[in-house]
């Protein structure tokens, strides 16, 4: 059956021909030496077989090969080296598919049996005889892949290959030798970080340094001179990795002469992915030589990559983000020896009105942080200081780029430090941002939306709560400074959603730092500010990106902080109200039921008015009470939340006792509300109605001050029918008069009303309660 799969695993079917292969590496892991041996037979038998059967048979082979290792009968790997070693060089000419199938099976055979393989290629590598290409690169690909093994070895190839590089005369040739350097000195290299668990510890990179020194010369004197772009693209990075084994003598001679030359293939249009990787292996093995050689090269240095970074990254295209990385690397290199120079070049970089420049500086600066942490320890107050020139930042890009830059401040306790709250507070300001507006999209393909920026800010000020160890302790209680102010309403959810989880865990946990003394902490807003401010932004709990499940979650973990009276009222209710807005969400999104905003509305004031009744202080009443006016005053831009807020200051002036308070609230509120808004002037009616509950001639005699106010701007009270001849403000502002009068009309019996002193507005108010 093993030898009609191996005839038949060459189908012109390229499905057929997987099927069959698939089928044979699935027999091979259960017996193993059958398979092998059976193909190693199928290709003595077949000695005219063609070239991509014998491919396909042979990568079945290596596949078992790696599959199984520990199975293989000693005897039979022999005879297969042999048998791979001659399908390896039986052509001269380099057939890449058949010989590398032949390479891969020695190779694979090679990490189990390293010495019967080495026996094998070192018969077909020997001094003074240019071997084949092949078994160059066999012996390249060994290296790294079984490096305990052939790193002893390699002495001797090493000595083997300089007695023949003179040799190469063909660009292939010294493609091979180069890149089978560059793989020894990977392999030499991976032997001595890990010296301690390798069989022979003796072995140094110290010993091969000669074989390196003079391969040096050849490599870099002879062959990166080369006009074929290829060849000088592997010169250069073998000669990155031959810099850690060379001397340290050879390579501070030669870096004045090296540098200048691989910074000078930038200039060429090439891929620079390989000139940079060679470049930040040079500069490694020097800073790990502790030379000092490159303190005069910096500023030259800095000015050939740096631009590097500032390019776009094309993320379809791998090899720029290879190169990319590798110039950060170079950055995260230099750092260790030039952290006051580096760090203050880059910063002074923040100067100039130049986005590409900004978001360049943060790149590296971002990567610094997460990967050269202990060599910037030092320059941290430094760093925080420089960025904060970057807060009041326009661009979307720049300020993406920088908020990438916050999680990595944060990861590495550099918010800790004074001045922190600023970067946090940048971050909420991105959660704040307003929508796009409808239309065109820029052509520009690194375009940053709003949406996206404020997407991402919200997952960061999250990320930042639950998973970056200590950002508690600069979160809390910082973030309560951002519920009440009106820029920050945008945010709203994403600031709850934070709070509640950092306040809840503390609370859960009664954690000493839960309480905060507001005293002290001058720039958090005091409780009553807070009740009204979460109040009225749970007021409609659809908007805002669904924000009212947050709020209300923040509401019940800071209940023992705002008051301990509200805590088991607030318990007891709030998760009854999540429930409800969560119902409520659903049913929409089916399409079930439409959101009733009037029945919320009724929950949440029945809410405020029992708290207040809870808290019985006419103190901490009226302190919400001007809290609200005071948000009143910076409520702009949102008219339903302006509505919902004058309603819960109606239900606060109700609960309240002093009759000059209510008058002022009122008469305050009144210059405050938009006359031409329908849903603030119902606002203003309602609230007006709530308050005339508790103190009706307080409220009559302010609408009939406002009244004889507008009469005065008028020439009759129903002049504003006559809207050309008189100001829109004073007429609308007549039609709010009358519509409070409606809603403490319908509040009190009309004899009630008529007993009152004030003529005018009580005939008002009849005419409106008989119209009705």
């Amino acid at each position: 059956m093993v030898h009609a799969l191996i005839d038949a695993a060459y189908d012109k079917e390229p499905h057929v021909q997987e099927v069959i292969c698939n089928t044979l590496c699935e027999v091979g892991k259960k017996r193993p030496n059958l398979v092998l041996a059976s193909c190693h037979d199928y290709l003595l038998k077949h000695s005219k077989l063609g070239q991509g059967h014998r491919t396909v048979t042979l990568s079945v082979m290596e596949r078992v090969v790696r599959e199984t290792p520990e199975s293989l009968d000693k005897r039979q790997v022999v005879d297969i080296i042999k048998q791979a070693s001659s399908e390896l060089t039986a052509s001269k000419d380099v057939v890449p598919v058949w010989q590398s199938a032949a390479s891969g099976l020695l190779v694979a055979i090679g990490c189990r049996h390293c010495h019967e393989v080495m026996a094998e290629l070192l018969h077909k590598f020997q001094p003074g005889v240019l071997p084949h290409f092949m078994v160059v690169q066999t012996l390249a690909n060994l290296a790294v892949a079984n490096v305990y093994d052939m790193v002893p070895f390699l002495k001797v190839v090493l000595g083997t290959t300089l007695s023949v590089m003179g040799m190469a005369k063909q660009d292939n040739m010294k493609w091979i030798f180069s890149s089978a350097i560059a793989k020894f000195s990977e392999a030499i290299m991976d032997y001595a970080a890990n010296v301690e668990t390798a069989p022979d510890p003796s072995v140094r990179k110290e010993v091969y340094s000669q074989e390196m020194d003079a391969a040096y010369d050849i490599v870099f004197t002879l062959w990166l001179q080369s006009k074929e772009v290829k060849l000088k693209l592997v010169v250069v990075e073998a000669l990155g990795r031959m810099s850690y084994i060379m001397s340290r003598g050879k390579l501070e001679e030669q870096f004045p002469r090296l540098l200048p030359t691989i910074l000078s293939l930038y200039r060429r249009n090439i891929e620079p992915y390989h000139i940079t990787l060679g470049l930040s292996l040079l500069l490694d093995a020097v800073v790990q030589n502790d030379s000092s050689v490159l303190s005069m090269h910096m500023d030259n240095l800095l000015s050939v990559i740096f631009p590097l970074i500032c390019q776009p990254i094309d993320y379809s295209v791998p090899m720029t983000v290879k190169n990319h990385n590798e110039v950060l690397r170079c950055f995260a290199i230099l750092v260790v020896p030039f952290s006051d120079r580096l760090v203050n070049y880059l910063l002074q970089k923040l100067e100039p009105n130049n986005d590409k420049t900004k978001m360049a500086v943060l790149a590296i600066l971002r990567h610094l942080i997460n990967s050269a942490g202990p060599h910037i320890e030092d320059k941290q107050a430094l760093i925080m200081s420089g960025l904060k020139a970057l807060l009041p930042e326009t661009s979307n890009k720049v300020k993406k780029v920088l908020a990438q830059t916050v999680i990595a401040m944060a990861h590495h306790n550099y918010l800790e430090m004074e001045g922190g709250h600023l970067y946090i507070k940048f971050i909420v300001h991105q959660c704040a941002l307003p929508s796009d507006p409808q239309g065109r999209r820029p052509i520009d393909p690194d375009y940053v939306s709003n949406d996206a920026l404020r997407s991402m800010c919200d997952d960061v000020l999250l990320l930042l709560s639950t998973t970056v160890d200590n950002m508690q302790y600069v979160l809390w209680p910082y973030l309560l400074e951002c519920v009440v102010p009106q820029c920050y309403t945008d945010a709203m959810a994403t600031v709850c959603r934070t709070m509640a989880h950092i306040a809840g865990k503390k609370r859960e946990e009664k954690a000493q730092d839960y309480h905060v003394d507001f005293e002290r902490q001058s720039d958090i807003p005091k409780p009553p500010a807070l009740i009204a401010r979460l109040m009225v932004m749970a007021g409609h709990p659809l908007s805002g990106r669904r924000r009212g499940v947050h709020v209300l979650t923040a509401m019940k973990a800071l209940s023992p902080l705002l008051h301990e009276s509200l805590v088991e009222l607030w318990d007891a209710v709030i998760p009854k109200l999540i429930q409800y807005v969560e119902d409520g969400q659903q049913k929409e999104e089916e399409e079930e039921a439409e959101w009733s905003q009037k029945n919320w509305e009724d929950l949440l004031l029945k809410l405020l008015s029992k708290s207040l009744e809870e808290l019985s202080d006419e103190k901490w009443t009226c302190d919400i009470g001007r809290a609200l006016m005071e948000q009143l005053s910076q409520c702009t831009g949102c008219a339903e939340d302006k509505n919902f807020l004058l309603k819960c200051l109606g239900v606060v002036l109700r609960q309240v006792t002093t009759t000059l308070f209510v008058q002022q609230c009122l008469h305050d509120a009144f210059s405050q509300v938009q006359h031409s808004n329908n849903l603030e002037r119902e606002g203003y009616a309602i609230a007006a109605g709530f308050a005339a509950a508790a103190h009706l001639d307080s409220v009559l005699e302010v609408i009939a001050r406002l009244d004889a106010a507008n009469r005065k701007s008028s020439s009759s009270l129903f002049s504003f029918i006559k809207v050309s001849w008189m100001n829109d403000s004073v007429t609308l502002s007549v039609v709010v008069v009358n519509v409070c009068r409606r809603d403490i009309g319908v509040t009190f019996s009309v004899v009630v009303i008529v007993c009152r002193r004030d003529i005018g507005v009580t005939l008002s108010i009849v005419v409106v309660i008989v119209c009705r």
